[in-house]
């Protein structure tokens, strides 16, 4: 059975937040070696780049988008959090400007997208007409 590049960054991380330093310098090379052996070392350049995904999603850390046309203010940014039903020690936030939604906000977090934007409104509005 293959395991994605993710399932092993989880699973790795898994193992070596229960250990110390020593522990943890022995599972890596055991790690290494046994991806060697699967002829799975290609893929360890994709495990590293998975892992801080996988530390935040195994301390339900959740990476979320806010965008906007204009710069966001901290009241507005804890409004988007609290529409999307999310605490803000729980996630991170990342802030982004987008001009292509010429006004408005909208919130992307790990499965919900909240388009309050002028973008996604003009859009709903084509889609209606076309029906």
């Amino acid at each position: 059975m293959r395991y994605t590049a993710s399932e092993y960054a989880r699973a790795l991380y898994e193992v070596l937040s229960e250990q110390d330093e020593s522990q943890a310098d022995e599972t890596i090379s055991r790690f290494v070696s046994d991806m060697k052996d699967r002829g799975q070392l290609a893929l360890l350049p994709e495990v590293l780049k998975e892992m801080p995904a996988a530390i935040k999603n195994a301390q339900g850390i959740e990476d979320v988008l806010i965008e906007s046309a204009h710069e966001i203010d901290q009241a507005t940014a804890e409004a988007a959090l609290k529409a999307l039903g999310k605490r803000a020690e729980d996630v991170e936030v990342t802030l982004a400007q987008n001009e292509g939604l010429i006004g408005g906000i909208r919130v992307k977090g790990r499965d919900t997208v909240i388009d309050a934007s002028v973008r996604g409104r003009l859009n709903k509005l084509r889609d209606a007409f076309l029906k």
